[in-house]
């Protein structure tokens, strides 16, 4: 991949990674889907990044438990976030297109994983309870 002049950095511990990709995608996506609103208006608007922080706030206080250790602060994952500009998230992409959305994979495991660490998930908690509504507000899913 780097001889081809793609950005393909050696990592040392892809379970990291994988929080860190988690950790963002845990708030972006559902709160996209919610409001049906782009990357950049889900980070700019006051009211949305606070509720993305908090979301990340409990995910790395899981994730401190866990031994895992995120290379970004929130407000780094944020604007890098934000530079994506007027990008859909999946799940809203998703949710236009009357397909399941990644609830569980991407919300529901950050609450389950608070629960078993003993770490409160309040506002992962009432995030997911709205998109697990929204979702049973769809048509049938296409899959």
């Amino acid at each position: 991949m780097v001889a081809g002049e793609l950005e393909a950095p050696i990592r040392d511990d892809i379970r990291d990674e994988i929080w860190l990709k988690l950790w963002g995608n845990l708030c972006f996506n559902p709160v996209s889907a919610l409001t049906l609103a782009t990357i950049d208006q889900v980070t700019s608007d006051a009211g949305t990044r606070s509720i993305c922080r908090a979301m990340m706030l409990e995910a790395q206080a899981i994730g401190d438990r866990l031994g895992l250790r995120l290379r970004v602060d929130v407000e780094k994952r944020m604007e890098g976030a934000h530079a994506l500009g007027r990008h859909k998230m999946s799940m809203l992409q998703d949710l236009e297109r009357g397909r399941t959305m990644e609830i569980e994979p991407l919300v529901g495991v950050v609450q389950e994983l608070g629960r078993l660490m003993q770490v409160p998930t309040p506002t992962v908690d009432v995030v997911l309870a709205l998109i697990r509504l929204r979702a049973k507000q769809m048509p049938a899913q296409v899959h």
